[in-house]
Formats: C-alpha cells, sequence, structure tokens
C-alpha cells in the first residue's frame, strides 16, 4: 500500500509515470493553485517523462508543505486504489 510521496516516487521510478496517472493528475489537481507551471507538467503526457519526474518533485514538495502526513496518505492510497478499480 502506498502511503507516501516517497512509496509513490518508486512506483514511479519503477513503472513510470503513466502507471501512476490516477496519483499524479489528484495531486496536480490539488497543486494548481501553488504551482500552476509545475501541475501542468505533471500531467503533461504529450512531454518528456523526465519532465514528469522533475514536476513531481515540485508538486510533491509543494504539497509536503501544505498537507498532513495524514492527508498525503489519503491522497496516495485513494489515487493508487482506484488504479484497481
Amino acid at each position: 500500500m502506498l502511503t507516501t510521496f516517497q512509496d509513490l516516487a518508486h512506483q514511479i521510478v519503477t513503472h513510470g509515470t503513466w502507471a501512476s496517472r490516477p496519483a499524479l493528475e489528484a495531486m496536480a489537481a490539488l497543486a494548481y493553485p501553488i504551482a500552476p507551471g509545475a501541475s501542468a507538467a505533471l500531467v503533461d503526457w504529450s512531454g518528456s517523462e523526465v519532465a514528469r519526474y522533475r514536476a513531481f518533485s515540485v508538486v510533491a514538495s509543494c504539497l509536503s508543505r501544505s498537507l498532513t502526513r495524514w492527508e498525503v496518505a489519503e491522497l496516495v492510497a485513494g489515487a493508487a486504489g482506484s488504479q484497481a478499480a
């Protein structure tokens, strides 16, 4: 079960950003008011994988400062659960 951005980062490195699309889209939506450029790059599926990796780092950093660890766990686990559905 994924519970942290670090867990999600490991999944992204292992399986690519496409495999974590629901989580990345949820993160981008939450971070858009604080980091619109990084949020857009995170879900730019025509962009490069490396650009999405960089955007993930920025968005995860922004959200880590504005969400509690329980909110992060809920976001990551909920998005991972929607992948199984």
